[in-house]
Formats: structure tokens, C-alpha cells, sequence
């Protein structure tokens, strides 16, 4: 009776019942976190799938359905008009080493010059030289083009800078660094307007090369002039100051006059001297004779000339060895601003020459070409890059988002 007791009171114990309820409990936690990830699993994968084709959509059919589109139905065809050129000098070089007299010309690659034409076909003055003598605004604005291309845009300002940038992507010129030829691409909605307007910039390049010629020649011929109307105003100068002397000395010139009068003393001498002798000889023979006396008288005279004439050369202020100094100097300044003016002279003229020798010219290697079909847009091409980028962008963004996705706690 006792031992039934004892079973009967532990069965009933309330330990019992606690323990029960904890392992009830551990179970259903257990069944609840089974539930949760078997169906959190297909939660997450459900998520992905949707996310993938939203970012399918938005990165591939979408850019897809947007170029088409626009290269089929909007985008209007662009006709493309190629040209080449070379800007050459010529340049002078002497064929013999003892003479310059005879000289061969050269033609010569001028690199330097094909950088400035590109910029200048490429500036606003080429462009607005197309506007106004080939009505470039009317060629912007055809009828067939599309309304992301036409000039004025629909959208956004119509001013001379939009206008230059619109140029800027109708026209393009490189410059090829090895063999210095300036290739030229002209692009528009004609094939006659793209040929147009490649005649138009070659022509006008040619132009600019000659106006650049004149330039060049004009301030050569300019800087020579100048040393020549130097000179010659020097000349002038000289010549106004002996001029001058002349009229208050009253002497053509002091150097013929000193060169006459030493003339005058040499024959006066000569004579004076001759009579001398005549009157020793006459003394001696007939020293009574009443001609003696008239004889030297002759000689004082003449003495007294020569001695006149000394006077009037040396001794006097008013001598011509007062004179011949200054006019000398003179004389010499003359002789240095006449040889000044014909060196500038020559000089001038040999400036004129090489000028003229030394010009720039343009020599087309190819034509301007009349374009048979539209060049752009390559319609088939555009579309398979953009698959080809709209592809790689979807792949670069599912890696990422599994990435995200994996390492996410």
C-alpha cells in the first residue's frame, strides 16, 4: 500500500508537467524556424528573380526598344563628303657656292602652317564666312533633318556658341603628323550640301593661306621701306645742310676752289720762277739793260698774286681752310647717307623677291567626293553596341546584387 502510494505521488508531481511543456515548446520553435527558412528561401529567390528582370528590363529592352526607335523611325540620314590637302612653301637655295646670282626653288612640306588652317577652318570666321556666303543656316535646317540634329534646335538656345558647336560636329579636320596631310570630313543631310560645304572650306582655306602670304609680304616690304625712306630722308638732310653752307659761304664748293687755286700758286710760281732766271741771266749779260727793271717789277707781281692766293686758301677766317673742314664733313656724311640709301634700296628689292619666293600654297591630294549613300547613322551597328553595353551592364549588376545578396546576414 505504501509503494503504490510513492508511485502514484511521483507520477503526479509537478516537475512533471514543466518538462513536458519545455519539450512541446522546443518543438514548435524547431517546426516554426523549418517553416520560416523553407518558405524564406522561396521568398528570397522569388525577390531575385523579380529584381533581375526588373534590371533586364531597364537595362537591356528598354534601351534597346529606345535606339530602335529613334535610328529607325527619328534619326535622319547624314551624308559624309571627304577631302585631303597639303600645305606646302617654296623655299630658294643656291646652286652654286661661288654665286648667288643663280638660285633653284624647292617646294617644301610647311607642317607648322597645316596646324593653323585646321584651326582656322574650325573657327568662327570660317563659320561665319559659310553663313554668309553659302547660307549655312538654310543647310542646318533642311527638311530632312531629324529634330535632335537641325539647327535651330527645337530645344535650348539658338546663339552664335550653339551655333559654333553644331559646326564643330559637322565638320572635322585632322592632321596627319608623318605625312602632313589635312584630311577634311564634312557631314549633312545632303550629299550635294556636304560636297558644298568641303568646295567652300578649301576654297576658303586657300584664301586665308593667301591673305597670310600678303601679310607676310607686306610687313616684309613695310620693314624694308622703312630703312629706305630712313635713308633717304638722311640723304636730304645732307644735302639741305650743304645747301645751306653754300649759301652763307658763297662757295659751290671749298674743295674745287682750294684745288684751283693751288692750281694758280703752282703756275704763278712756275712762272715767277722763269722770269727770275730770265732777269740772272739778263743781269749778268747785260747788267744795264732798262728791261731789268721792268722784268722785276713782273716778278713782285706775281710774288704778290701768290701770295694773295696763299691768303685766301690759309690765314684768314675767311679763308677756304676755314671752310673746307666743315664742308668736308659734310661731304663725307653725303657720301655715308648715299651709300646707306642704296644698300636700303637693294635690300628692298631683294626683300620683294624672296617675299614672292617664299609663299604658301594649298595642293589638293583628294577631292571633295559627292557621297552616293548616307554614311550615318549605321543603324545595325549602333544597335548591336547597344545590346552589347545594355548586356554588360545587366551582368555587372546581377553579380553585384548576388554578391549583396550572399554575404548579407
Amino acid at each position: 500500500m505504501s509503494s503504490r502510494t510513492q508511485i502514484t505521488t511521483h507520477l503526479v508531481s509537478p516537475e512533471k508537467p514543466v518538462i513536458a511543456q519545455e519539450i512541446s515548446l522546443k518543438a514548435s520553435t524547431v517546426q516554426v524556424r523549418n517553416f520560416r527558412s523553407l518558405h524564406g528561401s522561396h521568398y528570397e529567390e522569388l525577390g531575385s528573380c523579380r529584381v533581375r528582370t526588373l534590371a533586364k528590363i531597364l537595362l537591356i529592352f528598354i534601351p534597346i526598344a529606345v535606339a530602335t526607335i529613334y535610328l529607325f523611325v527619328v534619326a535622319s540620314d547624314l551624308y559624309r563628303s571627304d577631302a585631303q590637302f597639303l600645305v606646302r612653301s617654296t623655299t630658294s637655295s643656291a646652286a652654286n657656292e661661288f654665286t648667288s646670282l643663280v638660285q633653284s626653288q624647292s617646294i617644301a612640306r610647311a607642317a607648322d602652317e597645316s596646324y593653323v588652317v585646321k584651326d582656322y577652318l574650325l573657327s568662327r570666321d570660317a563659320m561665319r564666312r559659310l553663313v554668309r556666303e553659302h547660307d549655312l543656316l538654310t543647310i542646318l535646317s533642311r527638311p530632312e533633318a531629324d529634330v535632335f540634329n537641325r539647327f535651330p534646335p527645337l530645344i535650348g538656345r539658338a546663339d552664335d556658341l550653339a551655333l559654333l558647336r553644331r559646326y564643330r560636329e559637322m565638320v572635322d579636320v585632322k592632321v596627319n603628323e608623318s605625312t602632313g596631310i589635312v584630311a577634311l570630313r564634312v557631314v549633312a543631310f545632303r550629299a550635294v550640301d556636304a560636297r558644298a560645304i568641303a568646295i567652300a572650306l578649301i576654297t576658303d582655306a586657300e584664301a586665308f593661306l593667301n591673305r597670310m602670304n600678303s601679310r607676310a609680304e607686306q610687313d616684309a616690304v613695310t620693314y624694308a621701306q622703312a630703312f629706305v625712306d630712313e635713308a633717304r630722308g638722311r640723304v636730304v638732310d645732307v644735302e639741305r645742310r650743304i645747301s645751306d653752307f653754300r649759301n652763307v659761304n658763297g662757295s659751290a664748293d671749298p674743295n674745287q676752289e682750294a684745288a684751283r687755286a693751288l692750281d694758280a700758286i703752282a703756275a704763278l710760281s712756275a712762272q715767277a720762277t722763269e722770269m727770275r732766271a730770265d732777269v740772272d741771266q739778263q743781269s749778268i749779260m747785260t747788267p744795264s739793260s732798262p728791261a731789268l727793271a721792268s722784268r722785276r717789277q713782273q716778278i713782285a707781281a706775281l710774288e704778290a698774286q701768290i701770295q694773295a692766293t696763299k691768303q685766301k686758301i690759309v690765314g684768314a677766317s675767311s679763308s677756304l681752310s676755314s671752310k673746307l673742314g666743315d664742308f668736308e664733313q659734310l661731304v663725307v656724311e653725303r657720301e655715308i647717307a648715299a651709300k646707306s640709301l642704296a644698300s636700303a634700296m637693294s635690300n628692298l628689292d631683294k626683300t620683294r623677291q624672296e617675299a614672292t619666293k617664299k609663299h604658301l600654297y594649298l595642293q589638293e591630294v583628294v577631292s571633295p567626293n559627292a557621297p552616293d549613300r548616307a554614311e550615318y547613322p549605321r543603324r545595325f551597328l549602333d544597335l548591336i553596341i547597344t545590346l552589347s553595353i545594355g548586356v554588360g551592364l545587366y551582368i555587372i549588376f546581377v553579380s553585384l546584387y548576388s554578391a549583396t545578396m550572399e554575404h548579407r546576414p
